[in-house]
């Protein structure tokens, strides 16, 4: 049986240039996007804070979550499969990830969506242009790449959104610690510090460190 060989460094080698150009046209109307919208998009994101603190405050009057440690904004890796982008909103005491129950909110970034998958079709029609039959995997492969050009998006937004954030738990009345942060990264990875009164530079936090 003939083996396919295996052309996803060169694939997506050949794709960075055009992935780029595509994403710096597009950052032009996004950006205006956000001008234009970004009471809503705050009230989007506050909702789904709102829905996690609600969560949280009722487990911690059952005595089923101690006070807030971090609230952790992750980009859910599931939703690339279906072409969605979208948020989680962790509210977390101490436990991290082995809290006894969840209290989760989630935001989709509606805003940027259709952009997205306008410029993944036109990824995928220079893809097809430069390679003979391309796999699904490989086109998933283009996608994932993408998807991080715009993740960059969604980390600027919400590192430039941290002091309403922290405003809005501490406004919100619910128990926290006094080392507690507002974090950012990818569901159950390596995350950034974005606001904590003990915030440092370039902080990087991660569960995975104990």
């Amino acid at each position: 049986m003939t083996q396919i060989p295996n052309r996803k460094s060169e694939i997506l080698q050949s794709m960075q240039d055009s992935m780029k150009e595509c994403f710096q046209k597009s950052c032009l109307i996004i950006e205006k996007e956000i001008e234009l919208h970004a009471s809503g998009i705050w009230d989007g994101i506050k909702n789904a804070i709102d829905e996690s603190l609600k969560h949280a405050s009722e487990m911690q009057s059952q005595q089923k979550k101690g006070e807030l440690k971090y609230l952790a904004f992750s980009l859910l890796s599931y939703g690339l499969f279906m072409d969605r982008l979208e948020m989680r909103v962790d509210a977390m005491d101490d436990g991290f990830y082995l809290d006894v129950e969840e209290a989760a909110g989630h935001y989709h970034f509606a805003f940027l969506q259709d952009k997205y998958l306008d410029d993944l079709e036109f990824l995928y029609k220079k893809s097809h242009e430069k390679f003979i039959r391309l796999q699904n995997h490989e086109l998933e492969q283009i996608k994932r790449k993408y998807a991080e050009f715009y993740f960059s998006i969604i980390y600027r937004i919400m590192e430039s959104l941290s002091e309403l954030i922290m405003q809005t738990v501490l406004d919100s009345g619910i128990s926290v610690a006094d080392d507690f942060k507002v974090i950012f990264g990818e569901y159950m990875d390596q995350a950034v510090i974005l606001n904590t009164g003990e915030k440092k530079d370039n902080e990087i936090f991660s569960d995975r460190n104990g």
